[in-house]
């Protein structure tokens, strides 16, 4: 079994998080780059019931602030993240193969400050997230067969009168003797613990698959109760959903022709809403890839909604849908040989609406380059074009719901480096710029049938979104497990909403960056690994 603990941790050499505009109804999904949180983590993993990021994440009340500021209020400080107190895990597994695992961190009371226009001095405080407890335990069996049945339990406790959260989980996997065939499932209940009542939902998801062979396919089903929330320590984009798909593939992993492996699929979903029971969307996807004898690789898929599908999430409002017409999409793909000194990664795709000009083209073109065996460097660049997309606005009631008609631009670039000095000394270095303009065309009301009426709406909405970081970090691992940490961080982020103040174009977008606000930090950090078996055997 292996225990780890940090106590009031500093995680400056994590990455930085990739910021984007976010125009869509769900929460954005960032990836977990704190060291403590990626490594040992594969049991708390079962399942996907924990999300690591809630912890020392956005208070439970960061975007409330906003409304209980009165008309004399000044927002002093409204911290975007908790400190995390402490946080400790503990897993391993036995001679019977059984996995266990604890996991269990604390934040700290969080407090938004506000003062008074007219006396600066008076400054009051509003509770953000109050002191928070978060616990994970997991149970889980290997069986024979590489089967395995696993019980996850995931619990949130908030200080005060703050409601509590509970998730339990199982996740199983039965494979037959010549582990050709699962039957694989995964089922769990959230509660939510309010003051005079308590939340309850539910999921689960069955499949059974072929899982050997040059065939392979699944067929699932999905259910998300619409009072179903695990995201208290969780990551659910949406619930209330019923969905059932099936998957095929085929691959070819040994040399046939000219060519060292290849292979095709497809995959058909069909989704409804759990409550009310009303059909949502239809899609099929098809794909195929090569590779050649010089591992040369190219590929190509498919996308087709060939019906006409309800988005009952984009208009914000319950009950309410967005009727979404058809559409398709296709794309291909090339990878060259990593081996050699220079490669290229690269993807065209384009997909086209049923409606006059509704459309979507991207483009991602990722080389790479290896000077020598110590330097090499990646570029990552990404176009993406959507025109006349429309999407949701604004709701000044829940009867008045406006979308707009907007032609949507956005590019990421980024730059990634390393220089090996030796075998534990690294230096890397890593540049992203996220740009998108939105300019809107016209406005409409959405109509009860899901459709769009025009509307005389006149609030200024266009808006246009900078992120720009830089993260160079200095390793040196000076002992086995001890670190010491030389840490510089660039960041640039704004928001243009205003006509004076937005970017159309890139060119303009990058420009601005010299007229934004930025953050410069540098940092130390030292890690030492104490072996706690050396003290023992003195």
């Amino acid at each position: 079994f292996t225990l780890d603990m940090t106590l009031i941790p500093d995680f400056g050499e994590a990455r930085s998080d990739n910021q984007v505009l976010n125009l869509s109804p769900f929460e954005v999904q960032f990836d977990e780059n704190r060291a403590f949180f990626t490594e040992g983590v594969e049991l708390f993993n079962k399942g996907s019931f924990f999300y690591s990021r809630r912890i020392g994440g956005t208070p439970l009340r960061h975007y409330e602030v906003e409304d209980e500021l009165g008309a004399n209020d000044t927002l002093l400080s409204n911290p975007a993240r908790t400190q995390l107190i402490n946080a400790s895990k503990i897993s391993g597994r036995t001679e019977s193969g059984l996995g266990i695992g604890v996991f269990n961190a604390v934040s700290a009371r969080t407090v938004a400050r506000i003062a008074d226009r007219e006396n600066l001095d008076q400054v009051r405080e509003l509770e953000t997230s109050p002191l928070t407890n978060y616990n994970v335990f997991v149970l889980d069996q290997n069986l024979k067969n590489n089967s395995y049945v696993s019980f996850v339990n995931t619990n949130v406790w908030r200080s005060g009168t703050a409601y509590d959260a509970n998730v339990t989980g199982t996740v199983f996997n039965l494979r037959n003797k010549q582990n050709s065939y699962a039957i694989g499932g995964r089922g769990a209940v959230s509660q939510l613990y309010f003051s005079d009542s308590t939340g309850l939902g539910h999921k689960y998801l069955l499949s059974l698959s072929k899982t050997s062979g040059k065939f392979t396919f699944e067929f699932y089903y999905n259910e998300e109760s619409d009072t179903y929330d695990p995201n208290d320590l969780g990551f659910l984009f949406n619930n209330n959903e019923r969905s059932a798909g099936f998957n095929f593939n085929y691959n070819q992993y040994e040399p046939f022709g000219i060519y060292n492996e290849g292979g095709f699929g497809a995959w058909m979903g069909y989704e409804r809403l759990y409550a009310p029971s009303v059909f949502a969307n239809f899609n099929v996807n098809v794909w195929g890839w090569l590779v050649q004898k010089n591992f040369f690789a190219y590929g190509m898929w498919a996308d087709v909604q060939p019906a006409l599908a309800y988005d009952y999430f984009e208009p914000r409002v319950a009950g309410r849908y967005f009727t979404q017409v058809v559409n398709g999409a296709s794309g291909v793909w090339i990878s060259s040989d990593y081996r050699k000194k220079f490669a290229l990664d690269m993807e065209v795709a384009y997909r086209k609406f049923d409606e006059p000009g509704r459309q979507i083209a991207t483009i991602d073109f990722n080389p790479r380059y290896r000077f020598s065996d110590r330097f090499s460097m990646q570029l990552g660049l990404s176009n993406y074009y959507w025109f006349n997309d429309v999407g949701y606005v604004t709701n000044p009631s829940d009867a008045e719901i406006i979308f707009g008609r907007r032609d949507r631009v956005q590019f990421v670039n980024t730059i990634n480096a390393s220089y090996t000095f030796t075998n534990n000394m690294i230096l890397t270095f890593r540049l992203r710029h996220y740009w998108q303009g939105v300019e809107y065309r016209g406005f409409y009301d959405l109509l009860p049938n899901g459709g769009l009426q025009d509307k005389d709406y006149n609030e200024f909405s266009d808006r246009s979104f900078n992120s720009f970081n830089i993260d160079a970090i200095y390793r040196w691992r000076f002992a086995p497990g001890s670190d010491f940490f030389v840490i510089w961080k660039n960041s640039i982020l704004g928001e243009g909403n205003e006509l004076d103040n937005i970017s159309y174009d890139y060119g303009r977008g990058f420009g601005q960056l010299f007229e934004l606000p930025q953050r410069n930090s540098l940092s130390l950090k030292l890690i030492y690994y104490l072996d706690y078996l050396q003290f023992k055997r003195r």
